[in-house]
This record gives structure tokens, C-alpha cells and sequence, in this order.
């Protein structure tokens, strides 16, 4: 399981108004795959490396196809963080600490909501521009740190952003826990809301170093 440590981390939520690649409503085999795979990351305190995986997975029945397929699925909410090193899958508390009908319910939700694309930590690292990542996020502070939909629509392109600049440096943020990302757009998460705007660059080029480096030593 450790060649797929960057697809399963890498799985990131990305901004509700990026347009989606087409899924097919709720499937019913999915859900019974990814609350498999939800029982066995709660099994192990609601979180999961891939060696873990590696050992606790076959043993569920599943595997890595459905772990990913399962990853995709919780990510449409989505119902997971990635821990700073990259190595963790973090269930939401919610999650963690839903029954079986609960976890149901959340699955289902999640599985009538578009997919969002996949995305490899190292073409992701290449393409994200420290400088430009800073400029955006200071834009979302001033904008008392959030942004929604509509505002994101309407103001991303006068300010020089592409669509999928904007993609991949959520897709960063959100990999860090520094954002959060919903229905109707995205906040910032206090520790970056609340930072100098000089610390951004610097904080943002130290993340995509530190991803380079988790898919370059990928066994």
C-alpha cells in the first residue's frame, strides 16, 4: 500500500464553483465500500497511514482500489483532513463518532454530491506559485476571511486568478487545514485568517517543499 500514499492523501477538496467531473448518483455498493473503509480508519482512532492501511485493509475485505474510491466518496463533504505531514488520513469528529445509521447517512449525502478531480501532490506542488498563493489568500482575509461562490465568480478573474489557479491553491490550503471548504465557498482557518500577510509566501512555498518531498520518497 505505500506506492498509493499520494493518491490516497491527495484526494482534496477543491472549491464548490470548479466545475466537477460527472458522477453517477448515489451506488449503493460504494457506500458499503466506504463505510467498510470508514469502520476500519475509526477501528484505529479515526485516522490512517498507509502502512496501517496496508495491514488493516485486506483484512476488511477491501482493497486499495476501494480505499481510494472510498477517499474520493468522503471527499465530496468533505469527511476527512490530511495531517500536516501528509502521512494520515483524519476522519472529521463527526464521522469518528457517528453510529452505523449516522455513518450511513453521511455517505449517502456525500455520494449524491459531485466528485472533484483528483489531484498528484507532486504535478500540484509544481504548478502552485508561492507568491500568487499569498496574494489570493490576502485577498480572502480582507474579505474577513471567506469567500463564497458567488463572490468568487464575480472577482477571481479581475484579479488575475485563473479557475485553476484557484483549484490548485485551495487544493494546497485545504490539504494543510488551512481552509475550509463547503457548500457555499471556503473560510480560511484561524491559524492562517489570523497570520501576518508576510508569513504567507514563506508558509505556503514550506508546505509544497515538504510535499515534493512526501511523493519523492515514496517507496
Amino acid at each position: 500500500m505505500s506506492r498509493a500514499r499520494a493518491p490516497l492523501a491527495a484526494v482534496a477538496a477543491v472549491a464548490a464553483w470548479l466545475a466537477p467531473s460527472p458522477v453517477a448518483a448515489a451506488d449503493a455498493p460504494l457506500i458499503d465500500r466506504a463505510a467498510a473503509f470508514v469502520a476500519v480508519v475509526r477501528a484505529n482512532d479515526c485516522r490512517l497511514s498507509e502502512v496501517e492501511g496496508e495491514a488493516l485493509l485486506p483484512d476488511a475485505g477491501l482493497s486499495m482500489e476501494d480505499a481510494r474510491d472510498a477517499v474520493a466518496l468522503l471527499n465530496r463533504m468533505p469527511l476527512f483532513t490530511v495531517s500536516d505531514d501528509l502521512e494520515y488520513l483524519i476522519l472529521t469528529l463527526e464521522l469518528c463518532e457517528a453510529d452505523a445509521a449516522h455513518t450511513l447517512l453521511l455517505l449517502t449525502q456525500a455520494a449524491a454530491l459531485p466528485d472533484t478531480p483528483r489531484l498528484q501532490l507532486l504535478t500540484l506542488a509544481d504548478r502552485v506559485d508561492p507568491t500568487e498563493a499569498a496574494r489570493l489568500i490576502g485577498h480572502i482575509r480582507a474579505n474577513d476571511c471567506a469567500l463564497t461562490e458567488d463572490e468568487a465568480a464575480a472577482r477571481m478573474p479581475d484579479l488575475g486568478f485563473s479557475q485553476d489557479m484557484v483549484q490548485d491553491i485551495l487544493a494546497v490550503l485545504t490539504l494543510a487545514d488551512l481552509a475550509e471548504i463547503d457548500g457555499g465557498g471556503l473560510s480560511l482557518a484561524p491559524a492562517l485568517c489570523d497570520a501576518p500577510g508576510a508569513q504567507d509566501a514563506p508558509r505556503i512555498a514550506a508546505l509544497l517543499s515538504r510535499m515534493e518531498t512526501a511523493v519523492e520518497t515514496t517507496p
